[in-house]
């Protein structure tokens, strides 16, 4: 399922400044709960989190 994340609560794993290793991002149910979780840890898909891109 294709969802754009953008407007999602995230969480951003660093494993340095200059280093993003995972980003999750997570959707809530309408009372609150967690729905779904989306994590990315692909180096090409992580780039744009980058400082320099």
């Amino acid at each position: 399922m294709a969802k754009d994340i953008a407007t999602l609560a995230a969480l951003v794993g660093l494993l340095g400044p200059d280093a993003v290793m995972t980003v999750a991002s997570f959707e809530l149910a309408g009372d609150g709960r967690v729905a779904r979780i989306w994590v990315v840890r692909s180096p090409g898909k992580l780039r744009p989190w980058l400082r320099d891109g």
